[in-house]
């Protein structure tokens, strides 16, 4: 492929000897070194929010900039930007492009254009030189969608070669999502550690393409960047919580927050989690009721911190207290979480009426992965270990 002035490919290895690379964060992994990116863009776009009719984008740029998307079927002549308040969002590095009235079930090409912002004034700007993604795609989902394969992440912390390893494990050729259910990182220091140990990862693997769900853990929580990582994710009414429909299965992710007291000398009198789990018990009470939740044929959750069997620390047991009660009580099928380290299947009881499938651990042979598959008349559950032994799996029939 040719790069003219206007036009660089995103990645760039032919060009790693005149384009300098980020420098590597000391926290990055050892295992996966940086990729090298075009000038204009600090990872590929990732997706987020996929619908029949909708799709969040985002797009990381290196430099402070002005950058819109352009989309379309056959051919792209769409363009797409953003704006808030009568103004274009500009003068920034982080932009969510949010894609409304597509068609279903539709192939869509994409791609991703920045101008560097090089002075902002009230009477004068000036732009760098214009840069252009390499083309990306995404196919919406059926209006009716009968079946769904979820895919499951957990505690992988800052070891970003084992996105690649567990990807590999089963064929990801039908996947419709992928969810990373907690502890991605030990604690999140600066932007460069999620680039590294996360995004850069996944963008070869997926999310250029297939939609994912950050469902943070305990250990994100932790660090200097802690307050800044929801700007990097499409999180629905600026939540860290959040339920949707994606074919048979109605989906809950809970965010379980900080597994000791607030008041943990650990927090520095920062912490305020049992008003989060308080206000997502009442926000879970709501959704219960909705039409969506009531007629799914499944129902699941993803929670990182186990709301059962993790011991009598204060975060999973006030889980527990809060939420357990409603999934009983509501008929949920089936719960995912991880934080313990150890690969945990946990059958339905007097106690929960749930299914518990808990992940297993960041070291090697203890790294899982949860394969999900559902269709109308069943939904299928297996926790693979990383050589791809199946080391349980449970179905519940509709």
């Amino acid at each position: 492929m040719s790069i003219s002035r206007r036009r660089f490919m995103q990645h760039v290895g032919l060009l790693s000897l005149s384009i300098p690379h980020v420098a590597l964060s000391k926290t990055a992994n050892k295992e996966t070194p940086l990729h090298a990116q075009s000038p204009g863009f600090t990872t590929e776009p990732y997706l987020q929010s996929l619908t029949s009719s909708s799709v969040s984008i985002q797009v990381l740029t290196r430099t402070n900039s002005y950058t819109w998307v352009e989309f379309g079927e056959q051919k792209i002549d769409q363009s797409h930007f953003e704006s808030r308040h009568g103004l274009k969002v500009a003068n920034c590095r982080y932009f969510n492009f949010k894609l409304y009235n597509l068609k279903p079930d539709t192939l869509y090409q994409y791609r991703i254009h920045t101008k560097p912002i090089q002075k902002l004034a009230g009477y004068e700007v000036l732009y760098g030189e214009e840069m252009v993604s390499e083309t990306y795609s995404f196919r919406t989902l059926p209006q009716q969608k009968e079946s769904c394969n979820v895919i499951l992440f957990n505690d992988i912390h800052d070891r970003n070669g084992s996105f690649k390893t567990l990807w590999q494990v089963r064929n990801q050729q039908t996947t419709d999502l992928v969810v990373f259910n907690g502890d991605m990182f030990n604690q999140i220091k600066d932007e460069n550690q999620l680039v590294e140990n996360f995004l850069l990862p996944i963008n070869e693997l997926f999310s250029t393409r297939t939609p994912f769900v950050f469902n943070r853990g305990n250990h994100e929580t932790r660090g200097l960047f802690a307050r800044e990582l929801d700007k990097y994710f499409d999180y629905p009414n600026q939540k860290t919580y959040q339920a949707f429909q994606l074919g048979p299965i109605f989906w809950i992710f809970l965010d379980s927050g900080e597994d000791k007291f607030d008041s943990s000398k650990e927090y520095f009198g920062l912490a305020d989690f049992d008003r989060l789990r308080l206000e997502q018990r009442d926000w879970l009470l709501e959704i219960v009721k909705t039409p969506a939740f009531k007629r799914a044929k499944f129902r699941a959750v993803a929670i990182h911190m186990p709301p059962l069997y993790s011991k009598d620390w204060h975060g999973p047991t006030h889980c527990h207290e809060l939420f357990v009660p409603i999934f009983n009580k509501h008929k949920i099928d089936i719960v995912y979480s991880g934080h313990n380290h150890k690969a945990e299947f946990i059958a339905p009881n007097d106690d929960h009426k749930f299914a518990l499938f808990i992940g297993g651990g960041p070291k090697e042979g203890q790294r899982t992965i949860l394969d999900v598959q559902a269709n109308s008349k069943s939904l299928h559950s297996q926790l693979i270990s990383e050589n791809g032994q199946v080391i349980k799996s449970w179905t519940i029939k509709a």
